[in-house]
């Protein structure tokens, strides 16, 4: 015997809880910076990339604004520099993020091993507190901040 639920009928008070439910999932799940639920970027898609470059400290990234903020592509180089106000001052956060990203193996070397998405453009690349909407430009040198 063939179980099917095909013609299955639903209440709409059972349609609503089971919509409930996964509304509740979604927010559970995003609260813990987990994008399962984003959709995704296919490559056919027009990207605008976005370059941090600092010659003086080595830092070479390349990135594109994302679902859950922006991404840093695999290949992309941190900063040798890190400055002090990161590691003991009011910018603890952005340290201790990029120990984390060496730890769990995201960077290597202090190259991005895999794309990693942070919720804003981040001053770990930088390795120091600044503003990613005017760090991060277009080849022509456009300001992320100018064209959001």
């Amino acid at each position: 015997m063939k179980n099917t639920y095909g013609r299955t009928v639903f209440k709409e008070s059972e349609k609503a809880v089971r919509v409930e439910f996964m509304d509740n999932v979604r927010l559970i799940i995003a609260t813990l910076s987990y994008n399962v639920f984003a959709p995704l970027q296919t490559e056919t898609e027009k990207r605008q990339y976005f370059f941090c470059r600092m010659k003086s400290s080595g830092a070479d990234a390349k990135g594109f604004v994302s679902p859950g903020g922006f991404t840093v592509l695999k290949g992309s180089r941190l900063s040798d520099y890190v400055g002090q106000s990161m590691i003991d001052g009011k910018h603890t956060s952005y340290y201790r993020l990029r120990v984390q990203l060496e730890d769990d193996g995201t960077v290597s070397g202090k190259r991005f091993c895999r794309d990693y998405e942070f919720r804003s453009p981040s001053a770990v690349v930088r390795g120091h507190s600044s503003n990613g909407n005017a760090d991060w430009k277009t080849e022509d040198g456009v300001r992320l901040k100018d064209i959001r």
